[in-house]
């Protein structure tokens, strides 16, 4: 917890963590290191983030392909 002005302020390190993990892998650090870093066994919903980017990736570049 963090005092600031009187109150104090709860900092949520999770969309940090999320955020991280997910730019590591879109840079190429491989799943087995990634997990060693964060610690948990949660990873495997930041591969699933992935795939929809993936997804997302390939209909748009065939979109633009298609006109």
């Amino acid at each position: 917890m963090k005092q600031e002005n009187g109150k104090s302020l709860f900092l949520d390190l999770i969309p940090a963590r999320r955020t991280f993990a997910v730019l590591s892998l879109e840079q190429g650090m491989r799943m087995e290191v990634l997990h060693e870093i964060l610690g948990h066994k949660d990873t495997l919903k930041y591969v699933t983030i992935l795939d929809e980017m993936k997804h997302d990736e390939m209909n748009s570049a065939w979109d633009d392909f298609d006109d």
